[in-house]
């Protein structure tokens, strides 16, 4: 279970492994990147054959889009981390089921900018080494 927003690690990711419902069990936090407001994490199925396989949290951290291979616990890895133009407050995304694109939130766009409409953000996350908003 990957818990994000909460009181522990800065609100970055706090995993607990709950494959024993009733006896759930820290496994490890990140606090690195700062406050998460939500995540996605996936069993990686896009074009990167280096990341076939592996466990990837989408964070949306506030200010940036943070991508974290988190496959080995105790060692997880940024794989990028990226801050957008006009980012007031990066609040959730979802991936299309490729995992070639990404779309994103930003929940206080529409209070500060003259527009004053809400905008979802596409990235193209074909390599998220070097993720690109591309609209």
């Amino acid at each position: 279970l990957y818990s994000v927003g909460t009181k522990t690690y800065k609100g970055g990711p706090h995993i607990v492994d709950i494959r024993k419902p009733a006896e759930p069990k820290f496994v490890v936090g990140y606090d690195t990147h700062g406050y998460t407001h939500d995540a996605q994490c996936v069993i990686y199925t896009g074009p990167q054959k280096e990341y076939k396989g592996r466990e990837i949290c989408f964070n949306y951290n506030e200010d940036s889009l943070l991508i974290l291979d988190v496959t080995d616990k105790d060692n997880m890895v940024v794989i990028s981390r990226t801050e957008y133009r006009n980012n007031y407050y990066c609040h959730q995304g979802w991936l299309n089921d490729e995992m070639t694109m990404l779309m994103m939130d930003d929940e206080l766009d529409e209070e500060y900018t003259s527009e004053k409409h809400t905008r979802t953000l596409l990235w193209d996350i074909s390599n998220m080494k070097n993720p690109i908003h591309t609209g």
